[in-house]
C-alpha cells in the first residue's frame, strides 16, 4: 500500500472512455490540465452519447488499473446532466459515466481533492478591452461612449502599453476631458482619481492640428494622452461647400437631424434660403444659427469649428442690412421678429462672414377643391356633410347643374 501511494503521489489525471477519450484503452486515456489548485480540466466538442471514467495514472492492463487508479460510479453505468458536480470514488470496475453531448464544447472538471466531477458547457473568455471615452466629439467621434469600438486600443507589445493613436485632428485650444473604460462599459474606468469626476484631462494651449497617442498601462492603471502638434490654426478651410440653419426656422426646433439646408450659389462661400419660416420662440423673436457641418446626432452640434452664428448671443438680424457673424466656432444665435424672410450668408464678407434678410412671402394657399355650405340643395350648415364631396361645380362645366335655394 505505502507503495502505490508512492506511485501516484503528484499523478496527472487523465479520462478514459470512447473514442473521444482514447476509444477505452487505459493506457491511452486524454491528459487533463492541471490548474494548480486541486482540480484538472479537458475541454472537448461532443455530438451524441459518449462513456467515460477518470484515472490518476495509465497502465495498458485493465486489471491493474481498475485496482490502482480508475475513477469510477460505485454501482454501474451512470447517465449523468451537465452543470452539476458529481461524487465519484476510486474503485474497481463498476461502470462508467454516460454524457450526451449536443455539437457544443464541454469542460470536465476533476476535483481530485474531493473525488468530485462536473461537465460543464464551454464558455469563451470575455477578451478585455480598453475603449478611450472623452468629451471631444471631434476626437472621438461621440462623447463618452465606452461602446465606440472605434476607440479601442490595442496592445503595444514593444512597451507593453495599451494605444490609441489619432492623426491629424483638428482642435480648438481648451481642456479635453478624458478616461478608459474596460470591456466597453463603466463597471471599471481609469482616470485622474484626483480630477473632476475622476476625468483625466489634457490642456491643448492654441487651436491647431495634433497627432494624438492615448495611452493606459494596464498594471499601475496609468492614463495619458501625448499631442504632438504637427500644424498651427486649422489644417483646412471649415467651408465644406454645405450650409445648413437650424433654430426656429421652417419647424427646425434647433435639432442638427432636422436642419435646413441651404443653397450654394456656386461661389462656396454664399448661401442663401428663399421664404424661411421664422417662428415664435416664445418671447416675440425666432433665434436661430448655422452649421457647416451637420451634427453627430439629433442631440449634438456639429465639431468644434463648424458651427457659425453670431459673436454674442441674441444679436439681433436687422432687416435690409448686413451684420457680422462670429466666425466659425462661434455659437450665440441672431433672432428676429417671427415672419417670411429670404436669407443671404457671405462667408467671405468681413472678417467673420455677414448675414442679410430681406423681406420674403409666405406662400401662396394651395386650393384643390371649393365646397359650398347652407340652404343649397339641402346641403345645410353642416360641415362634415360637406366634406363627402357635395363640390360646386362651375355651371358653365355642367350647364343642367342648377343650385337650388
Amino acid at each position: 500500500m505505502i507503495a502505490l501511494i508512492g506511485l501516484n503521489a503528484n499523478a496527472a489525471m487523465y479520462i478514459v472512455g470512447d473514442a473521444p477519450f482514447g476509444g477505452w484503452n487505459p493506457g491511452a486515456g486524454v491528459e487533463m490540465t492541471d490548474n494548480g489548485d486541486g482540480t484538472y480540466s479537458y475541454t472537448v466538442e461532443l455530438t451524441g452519447q459518449v462513456g467515460f471514467v477518470f484515472g490518476d495514472g495509465q497502465n495498458s492492463n485493465w486489471v491493474t488499473f481498475n485496482s490502482n487508479y480508475r475513477y469510477g460510479p460505485a454501482t454501474g453505468n451512470t447517465t449523468i446532466q451537465a452543470g452539476n458536480w458529481i461524487a465519484t470514488q476510486k474503485a474497481g470496475d463498476h461502470g462508467c459515466y454516460f454524457f450526451t453531448g449536443t455539437g457544443d464544447s464541454y469542460v470536465f472538471t476533476f476535483d481530485k481533492t474531493n473525488s468530485r466531477f462536473k461537465v460543464e458547457g464551454y464558455v469563451a473568455p470575455i477578451e478585455e478591452s480598453y475603449t478611450v471615452c472623452g468629451d471631444n466629439a471631434t476626437i472621438f467621434g461621440t462623447t463618452w461612449d465606452p461602446e465606440n469600438t472605434a476607440n479601442d486600443m490595442t496592445l503595444d507589445t514593444t512597451d507593453g502599453l495599451y494605444k490609441l493613436v489619432k492623426e491629424n485632428v483638428v482642435i480648438d485650444a481648451g481642456t479635453l476631458y478624458y478616461k478608459v473604460a474596460k470591456n466597453h462599459g463603466w463597471a471599471e474606468s481609469w482616470g485622474d482619481p484626483e480630477g473632476p469626476s475622476g476625468n483625466q484631462n489634457y490642456v491643448f494651449n492654441e487651436n491647431g492640428t495634433y497627432n494624438l497617442t492615448f495611452k493606459f498601462n494596464l498594471e499601475t492603471k496609468e492614463v495619458s494622452l501625448d499631442a504632438v502638434q504637427t500644424q498651427v490654426g486649422p489644417e483646412i478651410d471649415p467651408i465644406t461647400g454645405h450650409l445648413y440653419m437650424v433654430g426656429q426656422v421652417n419647424g427646425n426646433g434647433w435639432d442638427p437631424s432636422q436642419a435646413i439646408e441651404m443653397v450654394n450659389d456656386g461661389d462656396d462661400d454664399t448661401f442663401t434660403l428663399a421664404n424661411a419660416h421664422i417662428t415664435d420662440s416664445g418671447n416675440g423673436y425666432g433665434y436661430f444659427s448655422f452649421m457647416a457641418m451637420l451634427g453627430l446626432d439629433a442631440q449634438s452640434y456639429p465639431a468644434d469649428g463648424y458651427r457659425i452664428g453670431a459673436a454674442e448671443d441674441g444679436t439681433d438680424a436687422v432687416l435690409d442690412e448686413f451684420v457680422d457673424m462670429g466666425g466659425f466656432g462661434s455659437i450665440g444665435a441672431f433672432k428676429i421678429e417671427p415672419g417670411y424672410y429670404n436669407i443671404t450668408v457671405v462667408l467671405s464678407a468681413g472678417e467673420n462672414g455677414k448675414l442679410k434678410l430681406t423681406a420674403g412671402q409666405a406662400p401662396e394657399p394651395v386650393i384643390d377643391d371649393v365646397y359650398i355650405m347652407g340652404d343649397v340643395n339641402n346641403i345645410g350648415w353642416n360641415a362634415m356633410t360637406l366634406l363627402v364631396g357635395q363640390a360646386l361645380l362651375p355651371s358653365a362645366l355642367v350647364p343642367s347643374a342648377r343650385a337650388h335655394l
